[in-house]
């Protein structure tokens, strides 16, 4: 794939090492989250990083790990492309229950906690540290 296959819908987040976009694949509508990070702005190090977040993430295969569809460079940019988790993230749906005053019950906070358990449970059976969980 390359850059030109999507269209950029929104701005869904800004981190330390790009900004991730709501996208539309052109050729049949589907969305999709695209990170993209410059790499001109990165160290080798930081490089070496993200190319091995690529890695981990093609190697997930788990119902509670956002799905990765695919990578590639294009314009000194590196592209990660995932699946759209509808809602956004966790502390986006919890800031938004707040908002409208609108509260978790019990029963949905088990099951969120169960469906984080499960995923980590995943990634720490297979030796792998997410940053992002680290970093949150």
């Amino acid at each position: 794939m390359s850059l030109a296959a999507f269209t950029k819908i929104k701005l869904l987040g800004k981190g330390s090492y790009g900004s991730v976009y709501e996208v539309k694949r052109n050729v049949d509508g589907k969305k999709y989250a695209m990170k993209e990070i410059n790499l001109k702005f990165l160290s080798m190090k930081e490089e070496e990083e993200s190319l091995n977040e690529i890695r981990i993430l093609a190697s997930f295969r788990h119902q509670n790990i956002t799905k990765f569809k695919e990578a590639f460079i294009a314009e000194d940019k590196l592209y990660i492309v995932t699946e759209l988790v509808d809602g956004g993230d966790l502390l986006q749906l919890i800031k938004r229950r707040k908002m409208t005053k609108r509260y978790f019950n019990e029963d949905t906070i088990w099951s969120i906690f169960i469906q984080i358990c499960l995923g980590l449970h995943y990634l720490h059976d297979r030796y792998q540290v997410c940053k992002c969980v680290l970093n949150n």
